[in-house]
């Protein structure tokens, strides 16, 4: 079996999948199918002319079709928790039912839990607790059952993946490059990154799944280079051309904006909850006084402070646990005709939250500094966590991040995902004036 052959990806509306179905694709050396788990996802491929189809790794209807008549399926599709195992057997069931000639699971460094030094295929992988993880170990072994059965099959290893749409490793790290609140760590940044470029990594999958010799093996997959993340950084920086990076010692603080707030409210009443993905030494929110009741729970009220801008309520917490819920309630609101609005719009309410974070190192960046969301009301607005192009890809990225943690069901990811990606199409229709 070639490549030359038909190639299923699934996956194909994230990352590695969709880079792959383009490389196919624009070699021109293969009938490729590109594999969405909803339609949201179609945006990428179908910049191509090729085949999508439904292929939900949970719905075993749409593998069927989506398998059917493949010589190669290409496994990028994770998923919830539930997913990456089921999901994966689903797709290995398929694949052994209509006798695939070659099945190529996209697997993670991460199965080797916090193994240090130099690591290769023969390491042990020990479940962690880490939920991504011991998932992706369980997977794993579900891989070699079905290659016992008579699946021929490879498993792949890549550890951080980089380049063009990779949000957390690339888009991301640009946004804090750029908010001027990132740097270098000292000995702090002086672990190994283990990186892979995605064009690099797709060339490997690539190679695995025409090679007669890789069946039945296991792949790591690295860049060429063992850089620091303190030359991760430098080398994005200089690339980005941006001031030479400042060096930020352990604990030290930096603020940071976390986001702005013009909401819309009714009733005279607004209420706005939110919490933090890191502890933080210190967090205060700014609330525009407009002759309304501020209170909170989370936070403690320190009374009026004078701005050039105006007079804000402050609030502020100190030592404030990661996903610690904050609450801020506003009561006896103005109404709509003494509170400054524009025309046919809702009335507003201002808000600033910042926070003053001790920076926490240990191995990797384990503090995300996030960008400003703003957004502008409108009538019969419902709030939400930003409305700019960079807010809603940032914000995308957080929600993937969230579901890879365990941390939102299946059902909420897939609904909010749907509003954001619909809201940022959107806003792309209105840029181009459409």
């Amino acid at each position: 079996m070639t490549v030359g052959g038909k190639v299923l990806v699934t996956g194909a509306g994230g990352f590695i999948g969709g880079w792959l179905v383009e490389t196919l694709y624009l070699s021109g050396s293969t009938d490729v199918r590109a594999g969405i788990h909803t339609w949201t996802g179609a945006a990428r491929p179908a910049r191509f002319p090729l085949e999508i189809v439904l292929c939900d790794i949970m719905d075993r209807d749409q593998l069927e079709k989506a398998v059917s008549g493949m010589d190669c399926v290409i496994h990028c599709a994770k998923g919830s928790s539930e997913s990456i195992v089921q999901g994966t057997r689903n797709v290995l069931e398929a694949a052994l039912r209509h006798r695939v000639g070659r099945l190529v699971y996209i697997s993670t460094t991460e199965v080797y839990g916090n193994s240090t030094g130099t690591i290769d295929e023969t390491a042990p992988c020990p479940i962690t607790g880490d939920p991504y993880g011991d998932r992706k170990i369980e997977a794993e072994s579900l891989c070699w059952e079905y290659h016992a059965r008579g699946l021929p099959l490879v498993v792949i290893r890549p550890p951080i993946v980089y380049g063009p749409f990779s949000k957390t490793w690339t888009v991301n790290i640009a946004f804090k490059l750029l908010s001027g609140n990132w740097g270098v760590f000292g000995e702090q940044g002086e672990g190994t990154c283990n990186l892979i470029y995605i064009a690099d990594l797709v060339a490997g999958i690539l190679v695995a799944a025409r090679h007669e010799r890789a069946v039945g093996e296991v792949f790591n997959l690295n860049g060429p280079e063992a850089l620091t993340w303190n030359q991760y950084f430098e080398r994005f920086n200089a690339a980005m051309c941006l001031e030479p990076l400042k060096v930020i010692a352990p604990g030290q603080a930096t603020r940071q904006v976390l986001y702005r707030y013009t909401l819309p409210y009714s009733g005279g009443r607004l209420d706005l909850q939110r919490s933090l993905p890191y502890p933080a030494a210190n967090v205060n929110a700014l609330v525009a006084d407009q002759g309304e009741k501020v209170t909170s729970e989370g936070l403690d009220n320190q009374g009026i402070r004078q701005t050039q801008n105006g007079n804000y309520y402050n609030l502020s917490s100190q030592n404030l646990p990661a996903n610690q819920p904050i609450l801020i309630r506003l009561s006896g609101l103005p109404s709509a005709a003494a509170a400054e609005t524009t025309p046919g719009a809702a009335s507003t309410s201002r808000i600033l939250l910042y926070a003053l974070a001790g920076v926490a190192i240990a191995g990797a960046i384990l503090l995300a500094l996030w960008p400003v969301l703003r957004r502008r009301a409108r009538a019969g607005a419902v709030a939400e966590e930003a409305a700019d192009r960079e807010g809603l890809i940032d914000a995308l990225a957080a929600l993937d991040i969230a579901h890879r943690d365990g941390q939102l069901s299946e059902t909420a990811y897939r609904d909010q995902r749907l509003r954001l990606k619909a809201r940022l199409l959107d806003l792309m229709r209105e840029e181009q004036g459409q």
